[in-house]
């Protein structure tokens, strides 16, 4: 998991002894540290209110929280939970959301308020592989996951409202990717036919969909390009090599093999 934030580039993983491992970028050097721990699967990392944060599955199955405190380094807490898969996470506003799927098959909610500490809520649902999840313009947090018979499922919060949730179809496998830019959502995952498939949602129209075609395995990445507004998605293809389809505005489409053996 990486981010930038701060001036600083930060990438954190899981080492060889298990521990949280973290790299940072400052001083014209990277760096490195064992921030320790026992964790499992791949942590979640993101910048919010002046602090570094880091959360990652425990070897019990606990959800776990690393922050940095400047002038006192870096804390730690166990937030509890009996979590599988790995978790995601993002600030939003003046709060950080922590989501994981747990070991009845649900999904779980954390979320810190300022002032009132860490809250927390099963969302729900029959889950299988780890979320993904994001704060949109308008306020609303979004989360998306596969279901037990395979299709995906949204879970979106409106203030004032509550929690709401919609099947959104399809026939999948592994962990969906998402993220919101341009006023639009949109989610990627690959199919039972191992093509990757495109969600997305368009104010007014609703959501939308379509199949890109490709032979790939695996979760694949997405995101949005500031620069020229374009999106990205790349996946590992069953040969190993890395694919990668970009969108252009006004063209449609393209994609390119870029080598590699993953």
């Amino acid at each position: 998991m990486a981010y930038y934030a701060n001036g600083q580039d930060h990438v954190y993983g899981r080492n060889a002894s298990g521990g949280l491992q973290h790299w940072w970028y400052a001083g014209g050097q990277w760096n490195t540290a064992n921030l320790g721990g026992a964790i499992t699967g791949a942590p979640t990392a993101f910048y919010a209110n002046g602090q570094d944060h880091a959360f990652a599955r425990t070897t019990e199955g606990t959800l776990y929280h690393w922050w940095y405190v400047s002038g006192s380094g870096w804390q730690k807490a166990d937030l509890g939970g009996a979590i599988t898969g790995s978790p995601t996470g993002y600030a939003g506003g003046n709060q950080q959301h922590v989501y994981a799927r747990t070991t009845a098959g649900t999904l779980y909610h954390w979320w810190y308020v300022p002032g009132s500490g860490w809250q927390k809520a099963d969302l729900g649902g029959a889950i299988t592989n780890s979320p993904s999840g994001y704060r949109a313009d308008n306020g609303q947090d979004h989360v998306y996951a596969r279901t037990t018979a395979g299709t995906l499922y949204h879970w979106w919060y409106v203030p004032g409202t509550g929690w709401k949730t919609a099947n959104l179809g399809g026939a999948i496998t592994d962990s969906p990717t998402a993220y919101y830019a341009g006023g639009q959502d949109h989610v990627y995952a690959r199919t039972t036919a191992g093509t990757l498939y495109h969600w997305w949602y368009v104010p007014g129209s609703g959501w939308n969909t379509s199949d890109l075609g490709g032979a790939i395995t695996g979760s694949p990445s997405g995101y949005r390009a500031e620069t020229n507004q374009q999106d990205h998605a790349y996946a590992k293809t069953t040969n190993g090599t890395l694919q990668h389809w970009w969108y252009v505005p006004g063209t449609g489409w393209k994609t390119a093999n870029l080598g590699g053996n993953l």
